[in-house]
């Protein structure tokens, strides 16, 4: 994986130069138009990119944005692969780390999700402060994906504090609410399924019943 991500990296910078990105945003489904916020400088297609791959899910544009905002660089990836597209982890993993690789150090995730709470609306904008995995598998198994990450990386600060912070300040600005919110992982597509909401739907009135920890 590492050998593909310096090649990739080495492909981009052939295209554009030197530049150094600090944030990178991969799109997930409903998000691709995100980009037309942004003053674009670049554009390049996945399947141009070695070891990336063209995407397969309508919506995902598949291309690989050089923007502009406040002066800072930003990325841009219009589109991503999915686990249930039966290709692994690695199409997965291959933005996140090439984002990286790239140079950017703030790493910004969407995607369109089904909600537990009856508390939630159509449409409404989640920061997620944690997960709980319930695939089949996790991308970290297997050998380590680059000479940078540890074995045992730490999970204790997933979701970063201060840019889950950041978020929800924003929303005085855009006067669109936000919702802290824990998201649940799934491995197939079965969102429209009725019978699992019944358990589910406990672990989301546990949240609220079991004791807080203590804030650090």
């Amino acid at each position: 994986m590492h050998a593909k991500i310096e090649e990739a990296v080495s492909f981009i910078r052939s295209k554009w130069g030197d530049f150094k990105p600090t944030t990178s945003l991969i799109c997930g489904s409903g998000w691709g138009e995100v980009s037309h916020a942004f003053c674009k400088l670049q554009n390049i297609q996945y399947c141009d990119i070695p070891g990336m791959s063209a995407t397969t899910v309508s919506g995902h544009a598949g291309n690989l944005l050089l923007a502009e905002q406040n002066n800072q660089s930003i990325l841009i990836f219009q589109g991503r692969r999915h686990f249930y597209e039966g290709e692994g982890w690695g199409p997965i993993q291959f933005p996140v780390l090439l984002a990286d690789a790239l140079g950017a150090k703030i790493l910004f995730l969407t995607n369109a999700a089904g909600g537990i709470s009856s508390n939630f609306q159509v449409g409404d904008l989640m920061v997620l402060e944690d997960h709980l995995n319930f695939m089949a598998g996790n991308p970290l198994i297997g050998p380590v994906l680059h000479p940078k990450i540890p074995r045992f990386p730490d999970q204790s600060q997933v979701y970063d504090r201060l840019l889950k912070t950041n978020s929800l300040t924003s929303q005085l600005y855009i006067k669109f609410p936000s919702i802290v919110a824990v998201t649940l992982l799934y491995q197939a597509l079965h969102l429209r399924l009725q019978l699992k909401f019944g358990p589910l739907q406990n672990l989301e009135r546990m949240r609220w019943v079991c004791p807080q920890s203590p804030k650090q």
